[in-house]
């Protein structure tokens, strides 16, 4: 369940408990506004779009509530299999019904990351792009 508003950090809780934040402000290396920049300002309503320096696109722009929704479609699905990439790292992918493409998830342990600037969440959502085959 989503629980913030557009433009804004968006929060939720997966279906184990754990809080999630996407973080709306303007962060280079994470966050909406690194996941938008990369991977969804060249968006044109295809899939399997690659665009610039082999930047895979989601189909559509998505707002920041919208990509949370997508972010936990892909965290929530049980048969998706956690990877853990070490140091407080983690990722998931599966197909995603709302972007009709398979959608990689990546996050961190908030209590390692950004010098502790999330914590009250348990993790912070990095970075997340469709993945081809």
């Amino acid at each position: 369940m989503v629980e913030s508003s557009f433009a804004s950090n968006q929060t939720a809780t997966s279906i184990s408990g754990s809080k999630f934040i996407l973080p709306f402000e303007p962060y280079e290396r994470y966050g909406y506004c690194h996941i938008f920049e990369g991977h969804m300002a060249d968006a044109n309503g295809t899939k399997n779009r690659i665009v610039r320096t082999n930047k895979n696109q989601f189909v559509y722009a998505y707002s920041p509530e919208k990509t949370m929704k997508i972010a936990m479609e892909v965290i929530n699905n049980t048969s998706s299999i956690l990877r853990n990439e070490g140091n407080g790292r983690f990722h998931k992918e599966i197909y995603s019904p709302t972007d009709g493409q398979v959608v990689r998830v990546a996050y961190n342990r908030t209590d390692n990351f950004a010098g502790g600037k999330f914590i009250g969440h348990n993790y912070v959502i990095v970075s997340m792009f469709p993945i081809f085959d």
